[in-house]
């Protein structure tokens, strides 16, 4: 059954096949965890996580109260930070994430291809550790995941699998994982300002679906805050799913579905996620014969997988 549409301008929605974009309100990322406090319900957006060392690395926080009065911590002039001066694209090659970020906005984003939090022998997906993307201005959502690039098999989404680091540097990164047994998806991702170029070359049997999300964003009012998904190959239907558990930011999140078919061995897919709080550039432009990406400015980049 198709989703209602959500409440956003007419012109932030795109038709079919072009993708999905909507607005949210930003909301305290502490409402989620602290709402089922002292409750048996235990929130999908907190972390489980116990250690006797945590305290003492938060209290860590507050040792420069223990500097002077007349220390430059306290009378120097406030200079930018590195994400108000200019927009930052790291690639972290040894743990396998690529941080960007933006100045118009000041929006920080991390895009994993290295992180899973897995078992040996594997496990389900953790939210918490395994999306491909992660931000400062969202959360991740319990079923159906967000920012996730998953088989359809049986009706049931797959898991990404455990992570294998491809490599990483400047504006990319890229890695592997094994959904199943037998197949595999290669994955990179390509950054830009707002725009996250996301190819993936998927080796499984032919007519299997692909199902790729973006970013989910509360179901609030406001215009600020907006997300989209947009195919550039591969992928043939674009839908937006609901979840009522929404993120830490806010309840009823909206999360926007790219889908398409293998159309033997091996296929590639491609699309680009957008995730902005100031007006965005228009998105690339992806060339399957010489897989290029064409920015808005002109730039040409090869994707390296």
């Amino acid at each position: 059954m198709s989703p209602p549409t959500p409440p956003v301008r007419p012109a932030a929605w795109p038709a079919a096949l072009s993708g999905t974009s909507w607005p949210t309100a930003g909301r305290s990322p502490l409402r989620a965890c602290s709402r089922s406090a002292g409750t048996a319900r235990t929130s999908p957006h907190c972390s489980r996580t116990r250690g006797a060392a945590s305290p003492y690395w938060a209290s860590k926080g507050f040792l420069g109260l223990l500097l002077p009065a007349d220390h430059p911590a306290w009378t120097s002039v406030e200079e930018p930070g590195p994400v108000e001066r200019a927009d930052q694209a790291i690639g972290l090659p040894g743990p396998g994430l690529l941080v960007h970020s933006t100045a118009a906005d000041g929006l920080v984003r991390l895009v994993n291809h290295g992180s899973d939090h897995q078992p040996p022998g594997g496990g389900p997906d953790d939210p918490l550790y395994q999306r491909l993307a992660y931000s400062s201005r969202t959360g991740p959502l319990p079923p159906p995941a967000d920012n996730h690039l998953g088989l359809v098999i049986d009706g049931e989404v797959t898991p990404r699998g455990p992570i294998t680091p491809l490599g990483a540097g400047p504006g990319w990164a890229a890695s592997s994982s094994r959904p199943t047994p037998s197949t595999l998806i290669e994955s990179v991702s390509m950054v830009r300002g707002p725009h996250e170029v996301r190819l993936h070359r998927v080796t499984a049997p032919s007519g299997t679906v692909v199902r790729q999300t973006g970013w989910a964003l509360p179901e609030a009012a406001g215009e600020e805050l907006t997300g989209a998904l947009l195919p550039l190959h591969g992928f043939t239907r674009s839908s937006v799913m609901e979840s009522p558990e929404g993120t830490v930011f806010g309840p009823d999140a909206l999360v926007p579905c790219l889908e398409g078919e293998c159309a033997g061995p091996e296929s590639v897919f491609v699309c680009v996620a957008t995730l902005s709080a100031a007006p965005a550039p228009p998105p690339p432009v992806y060339d399957p014969v010489g897989a290029t990406v064409t920015w808005h400015d002109g730039t040409v980049q090869e994707l390296p997988l």
